[in-house]
């Protein structure tokens, strides 16, 4: 195989392989006009990859013991010209945009071609009925050969909720916790970038194993008492056999948070599960996640998810509707 095309598909096969093995299943190899063997391999591993992404969702959904951080948000907000008006951070993690090179950009111009003209389809399909609802999955444009490809929920929101039409885009899915610390070191480094400034690396301390499953208990034990107060440092610290110090560092440096924000935003997803799924009131849905007091709740679940609770609950829940 001396062709370059032939090379360029071989070594589009062995990335794919190794995101594959790396647990990163959101790849997928591009194609082409090629009628032959190695097109024929390309075409199955991309089968392959969705195959083990749908299994890998399958699994996640009734295994969901200590995972409420290990699902992904990609989520756009859309105005009426299909431009983009807001994008959260697993959208620019994932696929490692600067929030100020998207925003005011029209979303197809975040697609690769074969997914501009799906879209394009969409848009009119959305200009004729206002109150539009579908799925698709959508390929990504990369300065590698492989694609990131997603599927989406697509919605638009009447202009009798917000006084506007806008076009919710929205995925959640699992995603590795090994591949999400990966993407979020990336994403600081792209916006350091776009900002004129040089990377800052912050010294890390080698954890030993003991250290590494000390931070997993505590972890797990805020996951598994989100409905109750948060126990001082000081006291999660002395019941898992560490001090403050090395407990709020190696945390840090583990999950790249504070535990005190981890607990917080790990309550707020909790209560947005309640809102989405169910119909009981907002007031119990935070009770349920452990917040007494409404005005916190509103304010913690709005710096998350940038909406209150109520215009969430209405984007989200076709239960209700």
């Amino acid at each position: 195989m001396n062709r370059t095309i032939d090379n360029e598909r071989l070594a589009s096969i062995k990335e794919l392989l190794l995101a594959i093995a790396e647990g990163d299943l959101n790849y997928q190899i591009q194609r082409t006009n090629e009628e032959d063997e190695l097109e024929t391999l390309v075409v199955s591993l991309n089968w392959l990859t969705q195959d083990l992404k749908d299994a890998f969702h399958f699994f996640s959904s009734i295994n969901t013991r200590g995972s409420l951080d290990e699902y992904l948000h990609l989520g756009f907000i859309l105005n009426k010209d299909f431009n983009i008006i807001n994008i959260n951070k697993g959208a620019l993690i994932e696929l490692g945009f600067s929030k100020k090179n998207v925003m005011g950009k029209s979303f197809s111009s975040l697609l690769d071609k074969e997914s501009q003209k799906d879209w394009e389809k969409i848009a009119n399909a959305i200009n004729e009925q206002p109150d539009f609802e579908g799925n698709h999955k959508f390929l990504f444009t990369s300065d590698t050969r492989l694609k990131k490809m997603f599927h989406f929920d697509i919605k638009t929101i009447p202009t009798t909720v917000t006084g506007h039409q806008i076009i919710i885009i929205d995925c959640i899915q699992p995603i590795s916790k090994r591949n999400l610390i990966r993407s979020k070191v990336k994403l600081k480094r792209i916006q350091e970038l776009s900002d004129g400034k040089l990377p800052k690396t912050k010294p890390k301390v080698l954890l030993s194993h003991k250290d590494v499953k000390m931070v997993q208990d505590v972890r797990d034990f805020i996951l598994q008492n989100l409905d109750k107060p948060l126990p001082s440092i000081q006291e999660l610290a002395r019941t898992h056999g560490t001090n403050d110090f090395k407990l709020k560092q190696a945390f840090s440096q583990f999950y790249n948070n504070s535990i005190f924000r981890f607990y917080t935003e790990e309550r707020v997803k909790k209560a947005a599960i309640y809102l989405k799924h169910t119909r009981i009131s907002i007031e119990e849905a935070a009770k349920l996640s452990g917040f007494n007091n409404p005005t916190h709740f509103s304010t913690a679940f709005k710096k998350h998810f940038s909406v209150s609770p109520t215009l969430y609950r209405k984007l989200y829940n076709r239960n209700l509707k």
